[in-house]
């Protein structure tokens, strides 16, 4: 699967009801990173590998400006740092990877999604956020 800039896609980039939160965003984020909480009421790109973060940008912004983040049961597109199987849970691979990448997860990772289908590393592909379960 070839690479596919991630663009503000309502069609792929929606929230069900009360899963759209608005942050600051501390640094630049993209469209489809994951992210976590970085200071109080803002986000940052996830930047280590298997930590816990809030959910998926649906928008591309510059630090210091309002961020829209897509939380447990939004359908997102995201970039994967690498192998991505489907049907399968995965976490950040930030500092394997880019920030925000995410690949499958290992055992003690905190999920960030669900993937719907496979990607190799820096391919996009469609997931279901899932954050709420904690460590796998």
């Amino acid at each position: 699967m070839a690479f596919i800039p991630i663009l503000n896609d309502i069609e792929l980039m929606r929230p069900p009801e009360g899963t759209a939160y608005s942050f600051t965003a501390d640094e630049d984020v993209l469209a489809g990173q994951a992210v976590k909480i970085s200071s109080d009421n803002s986000v940052a790109p996830s930047d280590t590998d298997g930590e816990q973060v809030i959910g998926v940008c649906a928008q591309s912004v510059a630090a210091g400006d309002t961020v829209m983040v897509l939380g447990d049961g939004a359908r997102v597109r995201m970039r994967a740092g690498a192998s991505v199987t489907a049907g399968v849970q995965v976490a950040s691979h930030g500092a394997s990877g880019e920030e925000g990448e995410v690949a499958d997860a290992a055992s003690a990772d905190h999920s960030v999604a669900i993937a719907h289908e496979g990607a190799s590393g820096g391919d996009t592909f469609v997931g279901t956020v899932a954050t709420a379960g904690g460590k796998n």
